[in-house]
């Protein structure tokens, strides 16, 4: 079992936060929003360790061996805000700092905060959403 500070380590060195933004018809304002945590590594050992750690803090995952035909390395998923905000909880319960000096939490966090406050059910919050995967994902970066 990892400790939540050992957790917030592999988060930060290994894990990518992600923001997906997709047409869809069936909400109002025409667009669904998926936000996770992405952890890949070569040791699915390790990843089940770390996914046991995380149900010992109430935090869900899933754990696959071959993330796809293409990409056969283990991945650990974080899915759906709720899990997303314990996950921020634990990282900043072990060094707030962390927040201010990782673009890419920071970054997260704000488009976390859109989802959690439903804004991201206005066109305004998808917009404020885009702007902010634009920073996360960067330049060079198409996905």
């Amino acid at each position: 079992m990892f400790s939540s500070e050992m957790l917030t380590g592999i988060i930060l060195a290994c894990g990518k936060f992600f923001v997906s933004v997709k047409v869809d018809e069936k909400m109002r304002v025409g667009y669904s929003t998926k936000i996770g945590l992405d952890i890949r590594m070569d040791s699915y050992a390790f990843l089940e360790t770390a996914q046991r750690s995380f149900q010992a803090l109430k935090i869900e995952s899933t754990l696959r061996k071959k993330e796809g035909r293409n990409r056969p390395r283990p991945i650990l998923k974080i899915r759906g805000a709720k899990r997303l905000n314990s996950v921020r909880d634990m990282i900043m319960l072990n060094g707030s700092r962390l927040l201010n000096h990782d673009e890419s939490l920071r970054t997260f966090s704000k488009i976390l905060d859109i989802i959690l406050d439903k804004k991201h059910r206005t066109l305004q919050g998808i917009e404020q959403i885009l702007i902010l995967k634009g920073e996360l994902d960067g330049p060079n970066n198409n996905e």
